[in-house]
């Protein structure tokens, strides 16, 4: 049998282990009233992608000031974290207006988020009052930007910087030297091999395209449309008619289809001259600072 020495001793080590253990919950927790609170999330959300990556070599393209006020960028702001652990939502916004002031904004999480992994995404541009999409339609004329990644959640870890990319492309394009006798006053734009669609991890998924008409007046056109990036190289087919007062497409006018890459953040300039001499038009694409004739190639 154990002396009495002995199982005071073993209590006491038992004591200590559960003593032990205590405190070490209690410090993974953050959440002892004997212990500061683990300070709260901060999500600091900024803008990387200021202006399209070719924006500068593009005639008549505006360039945006480099860290200026967040609404320089995107009207607004939605957000929405999840857990990983089981998939609920634990804090999320509609879209509200973006700061005119600060080029850093701070989203402060709830003070009761419990430690551990969270899928966070961060929407930006969207119309005021929408919520936070898990995946967004880009079938509309906006430019919508998106910062997303998982962060972890400890008593070491709680400010987060998350940076906003555009989600959508460009596409320019000018008509010049229509010729007047034809009395064209509208365009339409056919854009096929388009994605539908992107998720809160910047995921593309869809194969669809978008038609839009424009009337004009005068011997050119210039048109500048924000398009969902192409669905793979090669992909996307711009088609062009051009229409009288009454309607009617005016066969004379009909330029050759042009195949091309639309990329995310990029801008795609497209050029049609119209030949008096062949009665058709030269099709130029403009790559770094020179127009190249598109001649019978694909263009990258």
């Amino acid at each position: 049998m154990y002396s009495h020495h002995c199982i005071l001793t073993t209590l006491r080590s038992m004591l200590a282990v559960l003593t032990l253990a205590l405190m070490s919950t209690m410090l993974e927790s953050c959440l002892s009233d004997e212990l500061q609170p683990c300070p709260r999330v901060r999500l600091m959300v900024s803008v990387q992608d200021y202006n399209y990556s070719n924006a500068s070599r593009i005639d008549d393209e505006q360039l945006k000031p480099v860290g200026a006020p967040m609404r320089t960028y995107v009207k607004s702001l939605s957000y929405h974290v999840v857990s990983v652990e089981t998939g609920r939502v634990v804090a999320e916004s509609v879209a509200e207006e973006a700061s005119s002031q600060d080029s850093i904004v701070q989203i402060l999480l709830p003070t009761d988020l419990p430690l551990g992994r969270y899928a966070v995404a961060v929407w930006g541009g969207l119309d005021e009052g929408t919520p936070s999409p898990s995946m967004l339609p880009l079938d509309d004329a906006h430019d919508p930007y998106l910062a997303c990644d998982t962060i972890r959640y400890d008593d070491t870890h709680h400010d987060f910087q998350l940076r906003l990319r555009r989600v959508k492309s460009k596409l320019h394009i000018d008509v010049e030297g229509i010729p007047v006798q034809y009395h064209a006053v509208a365009s339409q734009k056919e854009t096929t091999g388009l994605y539908e669609e992107v998720d809160d991890e910047f995921r593309y998924e869809g194969d669809g395209y978008e038609m839009r008409r424009a009337r004009f007046s005068g011997a050119e056109v210039e048109t500048q449309t924000i398009l969902p990036p192409s669905v793979a190289y090669n992909s996307t087919r711009v088609s062009i008619q051009i229409y009288d007062a009454e309607g009617n497409p005016i066969p004379e006018l009909d330029p050759r289809d042009v195949v091309i890459t639309l990329y995310r953040n990029t801008i795609t300039a497209l050029r049609y001259v119209y030949n008096n001499d062949r009665h058709d038009f030269d099709i130029y694409v403009k790559i770094n600072d020179e127009w190249e004739s598109a001649s019978q190639m694909e263009i990258e």
